[in-house]
């Protein structure tokens, strides 16, 4: 058995795949985690539907497909939750994902701020 992609220590179909393919992700961080693997795996369309309404006017897909099949994923390093839990609304990850793009090494800090929909 193989460590899911996010960096846990559980089975990929164990952890961000049920998230990836419709399950409601309990926390802001399982959420962050899953868009990882989702970059890992190619699945754009999960990347597109996880983001806040207001904020896939900004998500160009076919730049996201090329991102995620031209990188060689590195890791996911947690920093920091601050709420984000399963019973708030509202919640921020700070993480940094690590990928090698075009021959350098990149490391993408950010910190991510969540809103539970419906």
């Amino acid at each position: 058995m193989s460590h899911c992609h996010c960096g846990s220590e559980l089975a990929f179909e164990n952890c961000c795949q049920p998230i990836i393919k419709g399950a409601a992700a309990p926390t802001a961080e399982a959420l962050m985690r899953a868009r990882y693997s989702a970059y890992v795996v190619g699945d754009i369309d999960f990347l597109s539907s996880s983001l806040a309404p207001d904020e896939r006017h900004d998500f160009d897909p076919e730049q996201a497909k090329a991102w995620s099949e031209n990188s060689t994923w590195l890791g996911l390093a947690i920093h920091a939750v601050k709420d984000g839990g399963e019973n708030d609304q509202i919640g921020q990850v700070d993480f940094t994902a690590s990928f090698e793009y075009q021959g350098a090494r990149q490391d993408h800090r950010e910190l991510a701020s969540f809103k539970r929909l419906n």
